[in-house]
């Protein structure tokens, strides 16, 4: 892969990268995305833990799907997942989830 792109720091940097990922959103229909300069947080909600999971898993992939389209990456070492659960049912979840086929 060719390396491409302007200087760090430049203010045309910014506004390429702005312009380059403001579809990010139009991704999933389902989550709900934050994008603040190059940091991106996506939410997701519902009552049952293991259907968001599910959900997610799926949108996930379309999300992956855009990136390698866009010749961009994700960069695995620095996402998280987070979990928030209301009830106090102390149950252990399975969470696999995947990007690019890393867990």
């Amino acid at each position: 892969m060719k390396n491409c792109g302007v200087p760090q720091g430049s203010i045309l940097g910014l506004f390429l990268f702005l312009l380059y990922i403001n579809d990010l959103c139009n991704v999933s229909r389902t989550l709900y995305f934050i994008l603040f300069a190059d940091d991106t947080n996506i939410f997701y909600s519902h009552k049952d833990p293991n259907q968001s999971i599910n959900v997610v898993s799926t949108e996930l992939k379309k999300l992956s799907d855009w990136t390698r389209a866009n010749k961009l990456s994700i960069n695995i070492k620095k996402s998280n997942c987070i979990l928030f659960k209301a009830n106090q049912n102390r149950q252990k979840l399975d969470i696999n989830l995947s990007i690019n086929d890393t867990t």
